[in-house]
């Protein structure tokens, strides 16, 4: 077989990202550069023929009456029904998954306001037409998993998988810092394995893909390709398989998803509120 199967999945959320680590430079870029990313991201995926998951925050298209952080630039850093609209009105179909109606995080949060995030989020996408099946935790703060499938909801992204997450143990700098190397090595990303949690799908995450901000410049866009190529190469060899009808995922041939991957890594290059992630399954 020569083809590979690749996830990518990207969380849209602006200034919700951090409205708790408030940060007036991420803010400006929020403002300046968004669109632009969201528009280059679409751009590059019709060239290539290539579907993601888009994960928004539910806030993005209902207007708060207030928001967390007063800053310079409205309320469009915080409630942007455009960009879920060039999504859905690309030409390759993309899919709207949720990251939460308020970005809130599960891993601090009890069972009943983890309900009523859920239940607000849900309630966002009935209202707009918007299939309810996928899932990302902000900050990946997975918990409460059996909540999702009680609201609708087929498939999450977990964490990520590598040889670099154990350094995190060490603690958050050589996390950091092996997080950083790995992206740098011409090793292939970790081929993960769906499987069922209760009622929903569970889909780790293989690898992050970095915007170029800082130290993250030292990670080549070929660097990306190299790693992608490697680990679809990987995934064709362990075989094709599907996940029943969770995510809407990327099937594409290597160049098409090579190019892809690089591209959101270039285009988040200054990094503000939207981010990638890439599962290579099997």
């Amino acid at each position: 077989m020569d083809r590979g199967a690749l996830t990518i999945s990207i969380d849209l959320e602006l200034a919700w990202g951090i409205w708790d680590k408030p940060s007036n430079d991420y803010f400006g870029r929020c403002a300046e550069l968004e669109t632009h990313i969201v528009e280059s991201l679409l751009s590059m995926f019709d060239r290539h023929g290539v579907t993601a998951t888009w994960a928004f925050v539910g806030r993005l298209l209902d207007r708060a009456p207030s928001f967390p952080v007063k800053t310079d630039h409205g309320e469009k850093i915080w409630y942007a029904p455009h960009l879920i609209d060039s999504i859905r009105e690309a030409r390759t179909e993309q899919e709207l998954g949720s990251h939460s109606f308020e970005h809130v995080y599960f891993g601090t949060i009890d069972r009943q306001a983890a309900r009523a995030d859920l239940d607000a989020a849900r309630a966002v996408h009935a209202r707009h037409g918007i299939e309810f099946r996928s899932f990302v935790f902000p900050r990946n703060q997975v918990a409460h998993v059996d909540l999702l499938g009680e609201v609708g909801l087929r498939v999450f992204r977990s964490v990520d998988v590598g040889w670099f997450m154990a350094a995190g143990r060490l603690g958050p700098a050589a996390g950091m810092a092996a997080n950083l190397l790995d992206k740098m090595l011409a090793v292939p990303p970790s081929v993960v394995e769906a499987r069922r949690r209760g009622g929903t799908v569970e889909l780790p995450s293989s690898t992050l893909l970095l915007g170029r901000n800082g130290l993250r410049r030292l990670v080549r866009p070929s660097a990306v390709v190299v790693k992608h190529a490697l680990g679809l190469r990987r995934r064709a060899q362990r075989g094709a398989c599907s996940i029943s009808g969770s995510i809407r995922r990327t099937s594409t041939t290597r160049r098409s998803a090579n190019s892809a991957c690089s591209s959101a890594s270039w285009s988040s290059r200054r990094a503000c509120g939207t981010r990638a992630r890439s599962t290579l399954s099997r």
